[in-house]
């Protein structure tokens, strides 16, 4: 099902995009498509469900877009049980990474708890703290990727590298 991988696409799209103060950055305007592609790492989470999620975070979100990432991933983490009152379950990721390798594991769980430390969230109609989690991971796995997921090139170098993404 393409929804999750659209929705993730869009998570890492929006969180992506920071505004730093730095003289050394990656527009993000002129290497979006490059930077997409550093690191070819996909969530492992299974499917299902997330059609049943896709239709109430629309019933619950209406047209606000931002409210439905919300409670699309409320849904789906809780579902998956990766999630659950806004605690993050590592067991319960860790059973969905067996089939990677340990560099790739390792990875992704060092990403995990490290953004599980920095995130809270917030309520309105349905808690933002999954997805924040989610897309702060994602954004910490493209950083760190693994060697066998990496795809080099210029700007993935120079971002694995530790240079920041700037918006201008």
């Amino acid at each position: 099902m393409e929804v999750i991988s659209l929705v993730w696409q869009f998570v890492v799209s929006v969180v992506i995009i920071q505004v730093v103060v730095a003289e050394e950055c990656i527009r993000l305007q002129d290497h979006m498509n490059e930077l997409e592609k550093c690191c070819s790492y996909t969530p492992p989470y299974p499917r299902d469900g997330i059609g049943k999620c896709s239709k109430q975070a629309a019933e619950k979100s209406g047209t606000d877009k931002v409210e439905y990432l919300s409670c699309i991933f409320e849904c789906y983490f809780d579902r998956l049980g990766l999630v659950v009152d806004n605690t993050l379950h590592l067991d319960k990721v860790s059973e969905h990474l067996q089939s990677m390798s340990e560099d790739v594991r390792s990875t992704v769980i060092a990403a995990y708890k490290k953004c599980d430390a920095e995130t809270t969230g917030s309520q309105r109609v349905c808690h933002s703290y999954a997805q924040e989690l989610e897309a702060c991971t994602l954004i910490e796995i493209s950083r760190l990727c693994p060697d066998e997921l990496y795809n080099p090139s210029e700007i993935c170098d120079k971002r694995r590298a530790g240079a920041e993404i700037c918006s201008s």
